[in-house]
């Protein structure tokens, strides 16, 4: 992966730069803005973007336009493209979509108003240095179904990749050091696994390349189950629904219950009361410049902030999901298992027959495993 750990653009000003939003701050391309881009400090914008991505993790952007300079501190956004816009914000989590930096100490409002005031001239001219201080942060997983549309977004990952996969292993070690990692698979267990090791180095995870959203939601999850219930239309009035949710429950299966945007709020409450002490994913607007995940503990995703965009949640299976098998089937594997047949070969075999994915599969003789030793 190339180091790179300073960055000179440039822009203009503009008569209508305003610098009044207090949340974000923004440098466009576009030669004109209106008075309603009021985050906006710059137009015109020239520079070599791609070199602008390859850097990572805490960055300074000094802005300096004749005599007047000032300074916004940031966290570089591990999963920006080239082909999104550059939007700093003052959030402490980024989105993964248009935000180039999160965690910014300020936002256009709190820019120095003398450098403010030089860049409503148009014929003012904006210098930003990028440097990067600090460690590299961790880097960014992209998932890409191999069935989804070659949008723009896919083919800059394609170029600026570190590592290009359809299988899991690497995924975790090449995260941590901060390097883009595209995978390209139709996979079910291979997006968890992927997702999970992400997840687990501390990386960001995002769509590439157009999914459906419930296909993407569930992808972004990083759950998997031996199978899936899905729930997109809910019931009206809470009985209804809490008896419904409560059916999926007795499934033990892996839930992916869709969100009505700006409706949130009780479906998500109602299945962190039926469905608690599961693992669970929020999905926000999946595949859309709102994406967002939050993971953990279903208790604690419910109790987040509900939504106003659609979303989904992710729910995972319970152990007795995996187990509700045919016994006799059960008993061979476990007959297999203590004549020396490998757990990985059984895993697979059990995976076929049983429609399992191989990790469930895997965990499931793994317990079984454990029983035999135990007793």
């Amino acid at each position: 992966m190339p180091e790179f750990s300073s960055l000179v653009l440039t822009a203009r000003g503009h008569s209508n730069i305003r610098a009044s939003h207090a949340k974000t701050l923004e440098l466009v391309p576009e030669g004109q803005v209106s008075p309603r881009g009021t985050c906006i400090l710059g137009v015109g914008l020239r520079g070599d973007l791609e070199v602008l991505a390859h850097m990572s993790g805490a960055a300074v952007f000094r802005l300096r336009c004749g005599d007047c300079m000032a300074e916004v501190r940031a966290t570089l956004n591990p999963a920006w493209l080239p082909v999104e816009p550059l939007i700093l914000r003052t959030r402490p989590a980024p989105l993964a979509r248009r935000t180039l930096a999160y965690a910014a100490d300020t936002g256009a409002a709190g820019v120095d108003r003398d450098l403010v005031a030089a860049l409503a001239d148009p014929g003012a001219q904006l210098e930003v240095e990028v440097t990067a201080e600090g460690p590299a942060a961790p880097g960014a997983l992209f998932l890409a179904h191999p069935s989804g549309r070659d949008d723009a977004r896919l083919k800059a990952v394609r170029r600026l990749a570190d590592r290009r996969s359809a299988e899991v292993a690497g995924v975790a070690e090449a995260i941590a050091l901060g390097q883009r990692v595209l995978l390209e698979s139709a996979e079910p267990e291979v997006w968890a696994a992927a997702v999970s090791a992400s997840r687990a180095a501390g990386g960001l995870t995002t769509l590439v390349g157009g999914w459906p959203q419930a296909l993407g939601a569930q992808a972004l999850s990083g759950l998997a189950g031996p199978a899936w219930g899905h729930l997109e239309t809910w019931p009206d009035g809470k009985p209804a629904r809490r008896a419904l949710l409560a059916g999926l429950a007795r499934s033990g299966a892996a839930l992916l219950l869709r969100l009505p945007a700006g409706q949130a709020g009780g479906p998500l409450s109602l299945a962190g009361k039926l469905l608690e002490g599961r693992d669970a994913a929020l999905i926000v607007a999946p595949g859309e410049e709102l994406e967002e995940i939050t993971a953990g503990d279903l208790t604690q995703v419910a109790a987040t902030r509900a939504p106003e965009a659609e979303a989904w949640l992710a729910v995972a299976s319970t152990p007795e999901a995996a187990a509700d098998l045919d016994p006799d089937l059960l008993a061979l594997a476990h007959a297999l298992q203590g004549q020396g047949v490998g757990t990985k070969a059984l895993a697979a075999a059990l995976s076929q027959v049983a429609g399992l994915s191989k990790r469930d599969a895997f965990n499931l003789l793994v317990s079984l495993e454990k029983v035999r030793s135990e007793y």
